[in-house]
């Protein structure tokens, strides 16, 4: 489902319920990052139910508009159209520029973390963002689960899977360090990765190895509560 900010405002007041006792304050969103595999949309809608709020569907509104004006396809990496990657990017430039606590977003991204990290160093936010990586050790745990599944919705075997899985990176990560030079040599679905400044590019990084699917919500409400709580008294101090 894509939505607009606004219609995502409607819905964190419209879908809220005495038992989301908890609402995202002091913050204009939260991006969640990783590999494929790493469970970023089953977490999203954990967190969605948690917090009444919509996650943004950005790929594919921009997906959707693109298609309905230029009859051109908007897929995967082998037929991607020219300029479509800016297009996406854009979007979320302008999502990010204008998010607010009034309002935030709950948003999946590969590159969304990168772009608010460098909106927050050049003091271009209205409102915190909190980028939080998603990451298996090895990653390769994350990479044979994207393929079983993957394989099993498309009816091939897990091998081919995993195959055009890593081609397909391959190619949207070359498309996107052709965007963004300062992406090459930056590993940036792994812990600990720094940015230019030397400083964490996460503010919060979760193994998903050996958890089941619902725990890591959980881990990320947790932090978050503590999070909010930090920044209320470090605004009122």
């Amino acid at each position: 489902m894509a939505i607009s900010p606004e219609q995502a405002s409607s819905y964190h007041e419209e879908r809220r319920t005495p038992e989301h006792t908890f609402r995202l304050t002091e913050i204009g969103g939260i991006i969640i990052s990783g590999n494929r595999g790493t469970g970023k949309t089953h977490i999203l809608s954990k967190l969605q139910k948690r917090y009444a709020i919509e996650p943004i569907d950005i790929g594919t509104g921009v997906r959707t508009d693109f298609e309905q004006t230029t009859g051109e396809v908007f897929g995967g990496a082998r037929t991607r159209a020219d300029g479509s990657d800016l297009m996406v990017d854009i979007a979320q430039w302008d999502l990010f520029r204008t998010a607010t606590p009034e309002s935030p977003f709950l948003l999946n991204s590969w590159l969304g973390a990168f772009f608010a990290k460098k909106m927050e160093s050049k003091g271009t936010l209205p409102s915190p963002i909190l980028r939080i990586l998603l990451y298996t050790d090895p990653p390769e745990v994350a990479n044979e689960r994207a393929a079983k599944r993957d394989a099993k919705k498309k009816a091939i075997s897990v091998d081919q899977a995993s195959q055009e899985n890593t081609e397909r990176f391959a190619q949207d990560w070359t498309q996107w360090s052709q965007l963004y030079p300062e992406l090459k040599g930056l590993n940036l679905y792994s812990p600990g990765v720094l940015d230019s400044d030397k400083k964490p590019f996460y503010d919060l990084e979760v193994d998903v190895s050996n958890l089941d699917k619902d725990t890591p919500a959980e881990v990320i409400h947790k932090w978050l509560v503590e999070e909010i709580e930090r920044r209320k008294k470090q605004k009122e101090a």
